[in-house]
């Protein structure tokens, strides 16, 4: 989880258009890559505690709709939930409606696909509702944009990962500075999960012979491979959510 986000005494959380015409020329998101879209999937597989029900973001360009399509299919053929898809505007008067529709049914973590312009906002509101944790979120490589903290503010994105077009991980710092790389692994910690006292939830297949679950990630990118073991959800090696790096 990331560390309580202090609300800005600012009343509304809206990026001034100033900044937005300070980070220069957005592209529009390119079409998603095979690896891109198996490295979402993983790095949500690897989240502890475990991920069942997901909420989906995105932006109505033609490429964050097939990418969000893609996740949708992919995430349910492992047996996970889709929980809401909900599309948000690069421009808007407000942002509130699609953030209260992306938490208002819980889930237990949160997948974006669009712009920076559009995210950066919805981001924002997210985080002033305080329902929202960046940590158990993972997004698509249009988003891994330095830029995008410099919109939202260093403490909006803190544990945020993503995937590049390779299949490799990005992954927003507490500074707002975006890192190329697998996130520091903090110690686990003991116990199951909050919300299973039995342990690790999710489907999970009947045992069969031992291999990788769902869409095969490329052998050579920077998220660790998957443990052989079942299919099914929950069943690559425990990565958790990013923690501070400690300076000197």
């Amino acid at each position: 989880m990331s560390a309580p986000y202090r609300r800005p005494a600012a009343r509304s959380p809206l990026v001034s258009p100033a900044a937005l015409g300070s980070v220069g020329p957005v592209p529009v998101p390119a079409a998603h890559t095979r690896a891109e879209l198996d490295t979402v999937v993983g790095l949500l597989r690897a989240t502890r505690p475990p991920v069942h029900c997901v909420a989906v973001g995105h932006g109505r360009d033609g490429a964050s709709l097939a990418a969000t399509d893609a996740f949708v299919r992919a995430w349910r053929d492992l047996g996970g939930t889709v929980v809401a898809v909900v599309d948000w505007p690069e421009e808007a008067a407000s942002w509130l409606r699609a953030a209260r529709r992306l938490t208002e049914s819980a889930p237990d973590a949160w997948v974006f696909c669009g712009a920076l312009p559009g995210f950066a906002q919805l981001a924002r509101r997210l985080r002033h509702e305080g329902h929202w944790d960046p940590a158990r979120s993972v997004a698509f490589g249009a988003l891994g944009d330095s830029r995008l903290p410099e919109l939202t503010g260093a403490d909006v994105l803190e544990g945020l990962r993503g995937a590049r077009a390779d299949g490799g991980v990005w992954w927003v710092e507490d500074d707002g500075r975006v890192h190329d790389g697998p996130p520091p692994r903090p110690p686990r910690p003991p116990g199951p999960g909050p919300t299973d006292p039995a342990g690790p939830t999710g489907p999970t297949s009947p045992a069969g012979p031992a291999g990788p679950a769902g869409p095969t990630q490329p052998a050579e990118q920077a998220q660790p491979a998957a443990q052989a073991g079942p299919a099914g959800l929950g069943e690559p090696a425990a990565q958790d959510t990013p923690r501070k790096r400690e300076r000197t």
